[in-house]
C-alpha cells in the first residue's frame, strides 16, 4: 500500500466522519466524550467457564421469551390439492401444474418436474404477478401471464379462494394455457 493510498483514505475518512461537537484537545484531534456506561453490559472477569460472559448485576437482563410457533403467511390450510392439480393438467393440456402462495412457496404440484426448478419458476411467477398488479392496479380482471422459460412456456395467474387468501397457479407446457382455464378455475374456487 503506498502512502498516497493512506492519504486518500484519511481524506475520505474526514469527509465521511460527522463533524465533532467538542473542542479539539491538546493533540489537535477532537476530544471524545465517554459513552453512558449504564447502557452497556459490563464484562466481569472471574472463574466462569471459558467463553461465558456474566452480565453486570447493575444492568438486569430480562428473560427472552421463546418465539411462538407460527404458520407461514399466506399459506392456506392444508388441503388435498391433487384433484384440482389433475384437473388443471387435463383442462390446460400442460405437462406440469403447481399451486403456490403469494411468496412463491409451492403448496402442491402434479406432473413431471424437478423440485428445485419448479420452486425457481414459482418464485419467478410470484414476482411477475406482483409486477403485473403494480402496472395495472385498477384492472378488473386477474393478471394472466405467459413467459418463455427455457424451452417451456410458464403460464400463471392468481386465483382468490373463498377464505380470502389466494394461490398462484402455474402451468408448464409447450404452449401457453388459455384464459378459459383461469376463468373456470376462479369461478369454481370462489363457489367453495
Amino acid at each position: 500500500m503506498s502512502s498516497s493510498d493512506l492519504e486518500l483514505a484519511r481524506a475520505l475518512s474526514r469527509l465521511l466522519a460527522p463533524p465533532a461537537a467538542s473542542a479539539p484537545s491538546a493533540g489537535g484531534s477532537p476530544a471524545v466524550e465517554a459513552p453512558d456506561a449504564s447502557r452497556y453490559v459490563r464484562l466481569v472477569p472471574g472463574p466462569a467457564r471459558p467463553g461465558v460472559v456474566a452480565p453486570s448485576p447493575a444492568v438486569p437482563v430480562p428473560p427472552v421469551p421463546a418465539p411462538a410457533p407460527r404458520m407461514a403467511p399466506d399459506v392456506p390450510e392444508t388441503r388435498d390439492w391433487s384433484p384440482l392439480l389433475e384437473w388443471l393438467l387435463k383442462a390446460s393440456g400442460c405437462r406440469t401444474a403447481f399451486l403456490a402462495d403469494a411468496h412463491g412457496r409451492i403448496v402442491g404440484s402434479a406432473g413431471p418436474a424437478d423440485e428445485e426448478e419448479l420452486q425457481a419458476r414459482s418464485a419467478r411467477l410470484a414476482v411477475a404477478l406482483d409486477q403485473a398488479r403494480l402496472l395495472s392496479p385498477e384492472a378488473a380482471s386477474l393478471p394472466f401471464l405467459a413467459m418463455h422459460v427455457g424451452g417451456d412456456v410458464l403460464t400463471g395467474f392468481p386465483v382468490p379462494l373463498s377464505d380470502g387468501t389466494s394461490l398462484n397457479v402455474g402451468l408448464v407446457g409447450a404452449t401457453a394455457a388459455s384464459t378459459a382455464v383461469r376463468d373456470a378455475l376462479a369461478s369454481s374456487l370462489r363457489a367453495g
